[in-house]
């Protein structure tokens, strides 16, 4: 059976970092995202005595990056043969 968790991603310096707030904020890092969601894995599913592919973690972005959401209108100006496809 699979168990699902939200993790935090930080990323400080060099070193990634992801923390699970729902386990009591058990966290884990690594040289890069992979190897720092890999041994969060390990360490979780050693909590719970599952392998860790029994793992699946939801990563969340927390590194503070803005995120940009752009809807963009077609002006009502412009006909259908000045769009390029």
């Amino acid at each position: 059976m699979v168990k699902s968790f939200r993790a935090e991603v930080r990323l400080n310096g060099e070193q990634w970092t992801l923390l699970a707030p729902d386990l009591g904020n058990l966290s884990d890092g690594g040289g890069s995202l992979i190897e720092a969601e890999q041994k969060l894995r390990v360490l979780i599913a050693s909590k719970f005595g599952v392998g860790a592919d029994d793992i699946c973690l939801e990563l969340e972005d927390r590194r503070g990056i803005e995120r940009e959401r752009i809807r963009r209108t077609i002006p009502a100006e412009l006909s259908h043969s000045a769009i390029r496809t």
